[in-house]
């Protein structure tokens, strides 16, 4: 039953042992993260559990002190782990140790019904937004780092940076681990499919790899030369049917939010721009270059395409995007322009990240 609806994230780690980082997007209800926690408790393994914020620490690690004088059995457990304690019969909370940090610990109660934490720590709880103020920490231990839902959700204000600041984390404690001779640190992200662009993928530069996959369908890619496996957890009819009875899903499945929740599919990201173009008849416009992909932009009777085809005409402008300067340049004499014509329906883009890019300029720099 479990293999028909459920996912196991370990059945991917063993298939591909030489990826350092998983990265899994799968509609509710698909288990993402109970997979991944049920495989580390059982087979031992330590881990690193990130979230967003402080507040989503915190709030795991309330456990019984949120609520006094009301029975122990009827406390309210925010901790990932609660469907693993009903469902193997173990009893693992989330301690606070810090405002946005925490840990593990298998709990033992006694005839009083008083909770004691023993044993060594199964995990380390970290919030992203405050894992700067933490100096000098050792989690080397740890061969997982998770990071829960690390595709924010539509309504969530985030950093665009914490995409760089998961992965200084993952560098401060993966290199000590190198540094010892142990294996490099597994980062596994998991999420529901809400939005293509967000600060992982991005950083990661996985964006149009994503696209092209939700494009033509592939449920997974590895990326052996940098280690990179990526999987969209495609919904199964047996999955749709055990569904069927749902209220829920009746009303909503075929909906944007059905499609996103249950069906693994970025219905929110517009992707009808995106494709091949013949280059012929068009002509030089610009260039502009971001983080390390130099794109060009040409022009044919009133329609664009944004490639990365090179054009020899030096008399053309060109844009460095890593320059605070040429963001403003590019957006006052081209970008504008383009983002109306995209609207319009005149704009082609080889790839996903182009067409954000231009779309979403202002949210990607902050010009002043």
């Amino acid at each position: 039953m479990a293999k028909k609806f459920y996912y196991n994230i370990f059945d991917d780690i063993e298939a591909y042992p030489d990826a350092w980082a998983y990265l899994v997007t799968g509609g509710r209800s698909t288990g993402k993260t109970y997979g991944g926690l049920k495989g580390s408790y059982l087979q031992h393994i330590k881990f690193i559990f990130a979230k967003r914020t402080a507040d989503d620490v915190n709030l795991m690690c309330s456990g019984t002190k949120m609520i006094k004088g009301t029975d122990e059995k009827e406390d309210p457990d925010f901790s990932p782990f609660a469907p693993l304690n009903r469902d193997l019969g173990c009893n693992i909370k989330a301690y606070q140790l810090y405002p946005g940090l925490g840990v593990f610990y298998d709990t033992y109660t006694d005839d009083k019904g008083k909770e004691y934490a023993t044993g060594a720590p199964i995990g380390n709880i970290i919030g992203l937004n405050v894992a700067t103020k933490f100096k000098g920490f050792d989690m080397s231990d740890c061969d997982f780092l998770f990071f829960d839902e690390f595709i924010p959700r539509k309504w969530e204000r985030i950093n665009r940076g914490e995409g760089d600041l998961l992965m200084d984390l993952y560098a401060t404690v993966s290199r000590d681990r190198i540094l010892r001779g142990k294996k490099p640190l597994k980062l596994i992200g998991l999420a529901n499919a809400v939005q293509l662009s967000n600060p992982l993928s991005n950083t990661l530069e996985i964006t149009d790899i994503m696209a092209d996959m939700q494009i033509k369908g592939i449920d997974h890619v590895y990326l052996e030369d940098r280690g990179i496996f990526i999987r969209l957890l495609a919904g199964t009819e047996d999955f749709r049917k055990a569904l069927e009875n749902d209220p829920v899903y009746k009303a909503m499945g075929h909906t944007a939010w059905g499609q996103m929740a249950y069906e693994n599919q970025f219905a929110y990201d517009d992707l009808s721009n995106v494709g091949k173009q013949q280059l012929k008849g068009f002509k030089p416009v610009c260039s502009f270059t971001y983080k390390l992909a130099t794109n060009y932009v040409y022009q044919n009777q009133g329609k664009y395409f944004i490639c990365h085809s090179a054009f020899n005409d030096r008399n053309k402008p060109h844009y460095d995007l890593n320059r605070e300067n040429d963001q403003k340049r590019f957006y006052l004499e081209y970008a504008i322009d383009l983002r109306d014509e995209c609207i319009n329906d005149n704009v082609r883009f080889t790839n996903y990240s182009m067409y954000d890019l231009i779309v979403n300029y202002h949210k990607i720099f902050k010009l002043r």
